[in-house]
This record gives C-alpha cells, sequence and structure tokens, in this order.
C-alpha cells in the first residue's frame, strides 16, 4: 500500500495496477461490497495541489456526464487533505489500448477496423455531449 495507506474514502485498496508521475491507478472495493473497481488517486502530500486536483475533478464530471459502450464507465470522486483526491471508475482486467499496442501490435490488425470505429463512435458521441 502507497505510505502504510489500506483504505481511501470508503474503498479499500487491494491492488496497485500502475503509478505514474502525479497519480496511482488502483483496484479497489467498496467497503460493503465486493464488486472491483478502479481508482485513480493522486496522493496527498507534495503532487496533491489545487490545479491537479480540479483537473481531476473535471476527468470526474466529464466522465460522469458520459454513457457510451467504448467509454468507461465513472462512479465516484472524493477530495480530502487527509485520503487525497480520487476517481473510481470501471475496472477491466485486460490490457488498455496502449498497453495492447505497446506489448502485443501483430495481434492486433485483425481487429483494426472495430477498434477503429469504436474509438470514432465514441469520439462522435463525446462531441454530441458537448466534450
Amino acid at each position: 500500500m502507497s505510505a502504510g495507506r489500506e483504505f481511501v474514502g470508503p474503498y479499500r485498496m487491494f491492488h496497485l495496477i500502475r503509478a505514474g508521475a502525479m497519480f496511482e491507478i488502483w483496484a479497489v472495493r467498496p467497503m460493503a461490497e465486493t464488486t472491483p473497481l478502479a481508482m485513480k488517486w493522486l496522493p496527498p502530500g507534495a503532487r496533491y495541489d489545487r490545479t491537479t486536483v480540479a483537473q481531476l475533478k473535471h476527468e470526474y464530471e466529464v466522465g460522469k456526464a458520459l454513457d457510451h459502450p467504448s467509454i468507461i464507465k465513472t462512479f465516484d470522486y472524493g477530495d480530502s487533505k487527509k485520503d487525497g483526491a480520487f476517481v473510481v471508475m470501471e475496472l477491466f482486467k485486460t490490457p488498455n489500448l496502449k498497453q495492447q499496442i505497446h506489448d502485443q501490435l501483430d495481434s492486433l490488425h485483425w481487429r483494426l477496423d472495430t477498434i477503429l470505429m469504436e474509438c470514432a463512435q465514441s469520439l462522435e458521441y463525446m462531441h454530441r455531449q458537448g466534450w
């Protein structure tokens, strides 16, 4: 756990998926549930500032307003000096497209038409929603 932390807000952190320069991505579970979710977390400390928190909150607001099969569902946002700031969303157990391009590019060519069509449809949906 990051700095010995087990909980952020009402979520139990159980697996660090990725740590970047600003955010950590965790697999989490709501305390009273067993469904795993993903959390994009800005820990309290040196990286926690008003601008970065505002960007994360904007990401939540955009995600919460969208409902499309090719767009990750966004569920929750939290912010406190004690816990840091976070956005909770769907958890996918398969590698994302960026990871697949990096690790398995040769295996993607047979689904390229589908990938491009789904990307275009989701971008068109976002545009119609004003994003």
